[in-house]
């Protein structure tokens, strides 16, 4: 019915060996003063020329090591990181001191300067200076220390560098960020049906990007997104949840699986002693009770289908109504209209038309086939009485009133269904009320719904369920076929019967619940 340093002193910037030494303007000589050993010297001096690299590259910094800089001293003293003849910026080194034996500033009158006394060796244990000036460093170097400088300079190097907080910053060489790891994370897709996966940070779109990499520590939000025939089935591999999203640290290569499925079944509606459901691909199928071939959906796409008593209505996509099972009060006899909505009950059955107003047809013998006067953004027909909620949010039923099923609450509602002698309303507010099914003003059941906020309801004999914002189903009122106890899982639908209930659950699939007197529990 509806049922990444700064400047250091003592560090000796070099060349490489076969770096081209060319002669250049007056520079200054060696500073000779006590401060920290410099690679350059005051700018006053004469003789020391200043020798450049012009086939070399400057070393890269490695991300989180120590390093130190080539630095100038001008006449305050004060250090600024230099670019050493044609580097475009400053050379970085290990902390602890590098010598390949040539001096940046390429004396010409002698040999390179013997180390000073305990000055450490040109290179340190473990660490290969590479022909393009640079220096292999392992990953986890820490090159802290208080290394005697081998230039001319007599003061140890002070302190200990800080880490390299920015990669790449000579603008004229390969940018230092291609050299830092990254660990690759993949996604497969599996299943029957599709869908897509994204990333965040961005990297992934699979789709067609399936996999990326991400530095080490990198917390990856995966995102699945099904398609409109499809469900998201849950996360597997290096990741497992069924949510939606997964969340997964760059520590080493990840494989991750995210499976969809292919939905079978938009929605559902059981009736009386039958069910049917409307597939993904518009088509219905229908199962239970078949004397009055209720159960034998017509061929053709339908956008929706509701189950009555002995009948069935669908609306196809073209608009229009047809019907089929019983056709005693001619409740299976649609008129020639169009539709966005239709909805069969007991002995009549009810459409809202594309012009908002309500048409009924079948037994009218307590009105419930005579819709009021106005326009309406929903229909429901129960048993021998209807329910529909008006552009104003209200709610208007007409037909019988024997047990105050027709008898709504004020409110403002978006939704509206009438089962056998109860009807309930989702209000704007996403709660629901209920009312009728009381004999003398006394509760047969208790049809109260429960607190909190829901998607949907569904009203079924003399009992309800409804869709919670979490998706878990809850129901309430009579439940002697258990047609009020729903089973575990989440559901994007519910509808309930005379005495059985049936949902459709996230994966596509139905699941019922209740009478399964003539199979309408079964669904194929």
């Amino acid at each position: 019915m509806a049922f990444l340093g700064g400047c250091g002193g003592g560090s000796q910037a070099t060349i490489p060996p076969d770096a081209s030494a060319v002669t250049g303007g007056s520079g200054g000589s060696a500073g000779t003063g006590g401060g920290p050993g410099g690679v350059g010297g005051g700018s006053g001096g004469t003789g020391g020329q200043l020798s450049t690299a012009t086939s070399a590259t400057p070393p890269l910094c490695v991300p989180g090591a120590s390093v130190a800089c080539a630095c100038v001293t001008d006449q305050q003293g004060a250090q600024t990181c230099t670019s050493a003849g044609t580097f475009a910026a400053c050379v970085c080194f290990p902390s602890g001191g590098v010598d390949a034996g040539y001096d940046v500033r390429g004396a010409t009158s002698g040999p390179e300067p013997s180390p000073e006394p305990g000055a450490e060796p040109a290179t340190e244990p473990g660490i290969e200076p590479r022909r393009d000036g640079g220096v292999d460093l392992p990953l986890d170097s820490a090159t802290t220390g208080t290394t005697t400088d081998a230039g001319t300079g007599t003061g140890p190097e002070q302190g200990t560098e800080a880490p390299d907080a920015e990669a790449g910053a000579d603008t004229g060489s390969q940018d230092a960020g291609s050299d830092a790891p990254q660990y690759s994370l993949a996604v497969s897709k599996v299943g029957t049906g599709g869908g897509t996966v994204t990333s965040s940070p961005a990297g992934i779109n699979c789709g067609n990007t399936c996999a990326a990499g991400f530095p080490p520590g990198a917390v990856v939000t995966l995102t699945a997104t099904p398609d409109v025939t499809s469900a998201f089935a849950g996360w597997a591999g290096d990741c497992i949840s069924p949510q939606a999203t997964c969340y997964v640290v760059a520590t080493d290569t990840k494989s991750i699986t995210a499976m969809f499925v292919r939905r079978l079944y938009a929605s559902v509606s059981a009736g009386d002693s039958h069910t049917c459901g409307l597939k993904m691909d518009g088509t219905i199928v229908c199962w239970g009770d078949n004397t009055y071939a209720q159960s034998t959906a017509p061929t053709g796409t339908f956008t929706q289908v509701s189950a009555g008593y002995k009948h069935t209505c669908g609306l196809r996509t073209d608009s229009t109504v047809v019907c089929w099972g019983d056709n005693t009060y001619a409740q299976s006899t649609a008129p020639t209209r169009t539709f966005t909505q239709v909805s069969a009950g007991f002995y009549h059955s009810c459409g809202l038309t594309t012009d908002n107003t309500i048409v009924c047809w079948g037994n009218n013998q307590y009105g419930d086939a005579t819709p009021p006067a106005g326009t309406f953004s929903s229909v429901s027909a129960g048993s021998i009485f209807t329910c529909g909620v008006k552009t104003d949010g209200s709610i208007v039923c007409w037909g019988l009133n024997n047990f105050g099923q027709g008898s709504p609450p004020p409110g403002t509602f978006v939704s509206v269904s009438a089962g056998g002698l109860v009807a309930c309303g989702l209000k704007t507010d996403a709660t629901i009320a209920c009312w009728g099914d009381e004999a003398n003003g006394i509760p047969i059941y208790n049809i109260t719904p429960p607190v909190g906020t829901f998607v949907s309801v569904d009203a079924g004999g003399d009992y309800a369920c409804g869709v919670k914002m979490d998706g878990t189903i809850a129901c309430w009122g009579d439940d002697a076929y258990g047609d009020a106890i729903p089973p575990t899982g989440t559901f994007s639908s519910v509808s309930a019967g005379s005495d059985n209930t049936c949902g459709v659950k996230m994966d596509g699939t139905i699941a019922c619940w209740g009478s399964n007197s003539s199979g309408q529990g079964l669904p194929p």
